[in-house]
């Protein structure tokens, strides 16, 4: 994929900035795509999210930041990891599927770390239960839930950058 070189435009940076055409019609395709198909089958019930918990909480990606040089660079950050999330996510249930359980707890604990910086609490709390099922050799009934909350997560994203304004749910 290529991303814009330089310096992003200001902190007015959408979600989709410094993708070619064909990298937002596959990221916007993912609204109705399902990662799931090659999710590991059900063994143990599913993890159930907080209702409590929102998709995104922007004030994380402010804080962010605040930290770095440029408001860019916070969105960047997020931006790159929405961009990632697929892969990550199909890596990980080939992981999984294939039981390399060292391979599957790094990819997680990666994942937690960015799922937390880039402010995404819900897809964080299926993220840690996939770690400590997968740590603990218990079944991996979490996927489904891990897919859908990404799945969220990028529709969330995607629905902000088009409305210019992020919709908190």
């Amino acid at each position: 994929m290529l991303l814009r070189i330089g310096p992003f435009a200001g902190p007015e940076v959408k979600f989709f900035d410094g993708l070619g055409a064909s990298e937002v019609t596959w990221l916007k395709s993912k609204l109705n795509w399902s990662i799931s198909a090659a999710a590991a089958p059900l063994r143990g019930p599913a993890v159930r999210v907080p209702e409590n918990l929102p998709v995104h909480r922007p004030e994380v990606i402010a804080q962010l930041a605040s930290e770095l040089s440029a408001v860019s660079d916070a969105l960047r950050y997020r931006d790159n990891f929405a961009r990632l999330l697929p892969q990550r996510i199909a890596t990980l249930t080939t992981e999984v599927e294939s039981r390399n359980h060292e391979a599957a707890v790094a990819t997680l604990l990666s994942l937690n770390v960015g799922s937390t910086m880039v402010g995404a609490p819900r897809l964080q709390y299926v993220v840690a239960q996939c770690l400590a099922d997968v740590r603990g050799g218990r079944s991996t009934a979490c996927l489904p839930t891990l897919n859908r909350e990404s799945e969220r997560f990028l529709s969330y994203l995607a629905e902000s950058s088009d409305t210019g304004h992020p919709t908190r749910r």
